[in-house]
This record gives C-alpha cells, sequence and structure tokens, in this order.
C-alpha cells in the first residue's frame, strides 16, 4: 500500500507514530537494516508488549536496547546461583544407563536382542530375552485367537500376525480373502518396490517336447533346432534327454528328469516353428 507524500513526509521512522500513519513493513522503512533503532513496525510491537515504553516521546524512534532498558533490574540476593556456562546449558550431562531386566520383554526392548549374546543364553531355567519376547507373542496370538481382547479384523495382514494362517479355517473379509491371501499380496507389494520381478508364468512342457521329438525325427539337428527357437542349446537338450544331475562324477537322483512345466514364452517360441517348412 502506498503512502501519500505529504503523509510520508510527516513519518518519523522508528516509532509507533509512523507505524499508524502507514509505515507498517520491515522492507519498506528508513530504519531497516540501522544497526541501532528500530522500525515503525519493530516499535509498534514493542509499545504493545511493555507499557513503560508509553513514557517516552510519541516522535523519539526506538533504540533496539529500549526494550532491555525499560524491564527494572532483577534485585540482587547475597546467594546467588551459580552461573551456567552456554556450553553446559547445551550439552546437558549424560545419565547412566539403566540395567537391562534379562529374560523379559523390556529387556529385549532394551537392546538384548541376540539370543547368543544374553546372559541367560546358556540357563536352562530362565528364558532369553529374545525368547521371552517370542513366547509373549505366541501367548498374546493365542488369546486372541482363542476371543479374548478385540475381535481380530480377518482378510487382513494384522489377522495374520495374531495367526490366523489357514486358509480353510480363515472365515475371511466380504470378498473371500483371507488373511494368508492378505499376507501373500502384501509381500508381493514389497518386492514389486524393492525391484524384484515376478516369476515367470509356466505351462505344462508335454506339447514343447512332442513338437522337439517330431522335429528331431524329421531330421533337425540339435543346433538347427537352437537356432530356430531361439532357446538355449541346455533347456533344448533338458526337454528331449532329461536333466544333467551329477554329484562327485556320478548320477544324481534328478539325473534323466524331463521338467514338467516351462515358462511360457519358451514353449510358445518350440511350438511356433512349422516343422513342414523347416526340415531338410
Amino acid at each position: 500500500m502506498s503512502i501519500p507524500d505529504d503523509v510520508a513526509r510527516q513519518i518519523v521512522h522508528g516509532t509507533p507514530r509512523g507505524y499508524e500513519l502507514g509505515c507498517k513493513t520491515q522492507g519498506g522503512c528508513a530504519n531497516h537494516g540501522h544497526r541501532t533503532l528500530m522500525t515503525c513496525a519493530d516499535a509498534a510491537k514493542a509499545l504493545r508488549g511493555d507499557w513503560e515504553l508509553r513514557k517516552l516521546p510519541a516522535d523519539q524512534p526506538f533504540e533496539k536496547k529500549v526494550r532491555r532498558l525499560a524491564r527494572p533490574a532483577k534485585p540482587s540476593t547475597a546467594a546467588a546461583a551459580p552461573q551456567v556456562t552456554r556450553d553446559a546449558r547445551r550439552k546437558p550431562t549424560a545419565r547412566e544407563p539403566k540395567p537391562i531386566t534379562h529374560g523379559t520383554v523390556w529387556g529385549y526392548m532394551q537392546g538384548c536382542t541376540d539370543p547368543e549374546t544374553c546372559p541367560n543364553h546358556d540357563s536352562a531355567e530362565v528364558l532369553t530375552c529374545s525368547d521371552a519376547r517370542r513366547k509373549y507373542r505366541a501367548d498374546y496370538a493365542a488369546r486372541r485367537l482363542a476371543g479374548e481382547g478385540r475381535e481380530i479384523v480377518h482378510g487382513t495382514t494384522a489377522g495374520y500376525t495374531l495367526g490366523c494362517h489357514d486358509r480353510e479355517a480363515c472365515p475371511g473379509d466380504e470378498n473371500s480373502l483371507t488373511c494368508a491371501d492378505a499376507e501373500r499380496l502384501a509381500d508381493q507389494e514389497r518386492r514389486r518396490k524393492r525391484g524384484v520381478q515376478p516369476a515367470p508364468e509356466l505351462t505344462d512342457s508335454g506339447p514343447a517336447r512332442a513338437h522337439l521329438l517330431a522335429m528331431q525325427q524329421a531330421g533337425l539337428s540339435l543346433m538347427k533346432i537352437v537356432r530356430l527357437t531361439g532357446v538355449s542349446k541346455t533347456a533344448i537338450r533338458c526337454l528331449i534327454s532329461g536333466r544333467d544331475d551329477y554329484v562327485n562324477g556320478e548320477k544324481g537322483p534328478r539325473h534323466g528328469e524331463i521338467p514338467a512345466r516351462i515358462t511360457t514364452d519358451k514353449a510358445a517360441r518350440i511350438l511356433a516353428v512349422e516343422i513342414s517348412k523347416v526340415a531338410a
């Protein structure tokens, strides 16, 4: 808001009167950045906070130290409190850590989370802090499943945490989503956020294997099948002859096993080759 020239010439900056005449901004006041004098806005604020300043003349600019001088000095006492340095105020004295109550849930919360380092590790009579916490959580979940406390909301990850893991026994939510399924979906979402890609879709390997055997009978070599399908040599050989499973130079239990399922992409590449067009 602009101030008329005739009014601006009457303003004595640094006074509450100047604030009343229109000098209400810090940057627009002539005393802005002054080392000793207040701006009109600061002067008006100081006047509202200290009635002693009303005794000063209305056209006298307020100095920045006027608030401190207007306040009455505190009476000195014979037994004055000891002076506290600034560093002492900023750095409180460190408190001694409380002793850990081992064998309890509180001990686990105090930092005893490793059962190997807990003093109760080798004792057969008392629990470690980790075991105490595990037992407390199991007892709490059992009580909740038994109907104590607040009712479990099924179809949620909270229900799964409380022990509702059986899909057949879980009543589910209004969409028949069980607690186990809710936890599975939440785990998938966490994996996607971490960048873990979903597992490829699988299908029955029977049609693809039969097509590979027909390609062999038509006279196509293994390397030519690899070039036509774009599938690796190891995967083609595994579908035709079975797995190569050797342990210490001897055949393992899965040697010669034919994979029951393969990825849909691999099956589509194999089945896309027309034998009549590529046979020698």
